[in-house]
């Protein structure tokens, strides 16, 4: 990948391993936990590229399904989650639908 090309849609990734992957690989990450059948999940999607085009973070998107151990490690509520991660730690955690500018301004915070 160029690096034109980073952050320029969200990546998925497939399991706890690629997620820590790509936790260990970017400086900031958002992720979005998921399930299929989620509308709310749905909606933020198209929100989520707009971020990874709008500002330096990198945005990936995880079934959160295939992650149970981490959902209940991070007490998630429901999803979508968004977990912002500045180089490994967890800095924000949102439950629900957030739109595009509330999260560049959230994600503005962490960019050096």
């Amino acid at each position: 990948m160029t690096d034109s090309l980073l952050g320029a849609k969200p990546i998925r990734l497939d399991d706890r391993a690629a997620l820590d992957a790509a936790i260990a690989e970017h400086d900031l990450l958002l992720v979005e936990f998921y399930t299929d059948g989620c509308g709310k999940c749905k909606m933020q999607e198209p929100v989520l590229g707009n971020l990874a085009r709008a500002t330096d973070v990198t945005v990936a998107m995880i079934n959160a399904s295939h992650t149970l151990a981490l959902v209940d490690e991070l007490e998630m509520q429901g999803v979508p989650t968004l977990v912002l991660y500045d180089e490994g730690e967890v800095v924000e955690q949102l439950f629900g639908y957030h739109g595009t500018d509330e999260l560049v301004d959230i994600v503005e915070q962490y960019v050096d």
